[in-house]
């Protein structure tokens, strides 16, 4: 096996079909450390690629050992590997769009990573599929070199390169190299899983809570969509479902200290909450109304957003939260002194509160700002919420709004709240606010 001195190395070069310069794509790539720094076990690499236009991208990384392993396009990116131009691409940040988080673990030793970008789509090289769409693809990295430039030519397309190479060592206080070059505590690349927690409640066991409308109907839309091959895909038996009678504050409570304690750190976790709320001026809490609630005694009924923020703090353990928070539909409960969904989305601004100043990581959107009333009706989709509505069609693609196929949380925020405020005659303006990366990759437009 070659060993490298500890530094990196960056080629580029480029290559056309025969007779034809290879003019007009570049493609750049770097590693988040300087050239001269030793990657240690245990740490994370992060890979950020940038095309000079849109074009067709394969990356592939050599361990020290000399297997190759495609890390794009993988299961969080468009199949063909296509991205945008002029704008970077980050790899092992263990969001959706990366498809998983890049940590240094044995073999150590002198480490390769090369880029091919086209500009027409390129088949794949063959190799065993990983869990998180990635590629085992053996020991040859020129044939795969060789694989790439006749797939070019044959399709006429132009083909760009880019290779860093890098350099991996043990934790310094490692006693023994020899056992740190042949073990593998744990899977070199750990792909995200994506759960969902949905919650709609518009029917209540309690004659005293009005029902609502569509706050049933447009979980169930969150919920269509999140476990949906356009959405996150995300697998039943990561995703929680609670409508109505199953809405039991019991149920809820479970959902947030069992169900998404079983996250990791490199997990996405979106959570989408519609029905009434009401606040306690004596108490100074904010309750979530479930199915079950008694208006009479919410403190022991109804879901406490404060035991809402200390779950997702202290049992959930994913790195990334999206909080969508529906929880100001107007209609009122019917009930003088009592507020609900529209003038509680005091609700919203507490929750957010308690939540953010404790967890970083953490996207909260919600429907409206404090005081006003959120608006449902039938000219959205049928029957839905405006804000529910324009959230699911932004996720579907409407909110790519610079067309690079990816759906950012700032491009969803722009999205839903401009067209809110503008069904609603500026009644109504959708709040994002949390700790988080602008750049938040929500969904792919496929």
């Amino acid at each position: 096996m070659m060993r490298l001195l500890g530094f990196f190395v960056l080629f580029a070069g480029a290559l056309g079909p025969v007779g034809t310069a290879a003019t007009g794509l570049e493609v750049s790539m770097r590693v988040d450390k300087p050239p001269g720094e030793v990657y240690r076990e245990g740490e994370r690499i992060l890979i950020t690629i940038e095309a000079s236009r849109i074009c067709y991208l394969h990356v592939v990384y050599v361990d020290a050992a000399g297997t190759a392993y495609r890390i794009f396009p993988n299961a969080g990116s468009d199949p063909q590997g296509k991205i945008p131009g002029g704008r970077p691409l980050t790899l092992g940040r263990g969001i959706a769009v990366d498809g998983f988080e890049f940590t240094v673990i044995p073999p150590f030793g002198a480490e390769i990573i090369k880029a091919w970008a086209s500009d027409k789509p390129l088949p794949p090289p063959s190799g065993e599929t990983m869990e998180g769409g990635m590629l085992r693809l053996g020991s040859d990295i020129d044939a795969i070199d060789v694989f790439f430039h006749d797939a070019a030519f044959e399709t006429g397309a132009l083909l760009t390169t880019a290779t860093v190479l890098v350099k991996t060592a043990p934790r310094q206080d490692r006693r023994d190299e020899t056992t740190a070059e042949t073990e593998h505590p744990s899977p070199r690349f750990s792909p995200p899983r994506i759960f969902g927690l949905v919650v709609g409640v518009s029917t209540y066991a309690s004659e005293g809570i009005r029902s609502l409308r569509y706050a049933d109907a447009d979980a169930r839309l969150v919920a269509d969509f999140l476990r949906s091959p356009e959405g996150a895909g995300i697998p039943e038996d990561r995703l929680r479902v609670l409508l109505n009678e199953s809405a039991t504050r019991k149920n809820i409570l479970d959902a947030f200290e069992n169900f998404l304690a079983g996250t990791d750190r490199n997990d996405i976790v979106f959570i989408y909450m519609a029905g009434h709320g009401i606040t306690s001026v004596e108490k100074n809490a904010t309750y979530f109304l479930g199915y079950d609630a008694a208006l009479r005694d919410p403190a022991s009924s109804a879901v406490d957003q404060a035991r809402i923020a200390e779950l997702l703090t202290e049992r959930v353990r994913a790195g990334k939260i999206v909080f969508f928070l529906d929880a100001c539909h107007g209609g009122g409960l019917g009930l003088t002194g009592v507020r609900m969904r529209g003038a509680n989305t005091v609700l919203s601004a507490r929750l957010l509160a308690e939540l953010v100043s404790k967890k970083n990581g953490t996207a909260f959107f919600s429907a409206s700002r404090a005081r006003e009333q959120s608006q449902e009706g039938t000219r959205w989709g049928g029957g839905h919420g405006a804000f529910t509505w324009y959230l699911v069609e932004g996720l579907g693609g409407r909110a790519d709004l610079n067309d690079d196929g990816l759906v950012t949380i700032d491009e969803l925020a722009d999205f839903v709240t401009g067209h809110v405020r503008k069904d609603t005659n500026g009644e109504q303006h959708p709040e994002l606010k949390g700790y988080f990366d602008n750049e938040l990759v929500l969904s792919v437009v496929r």
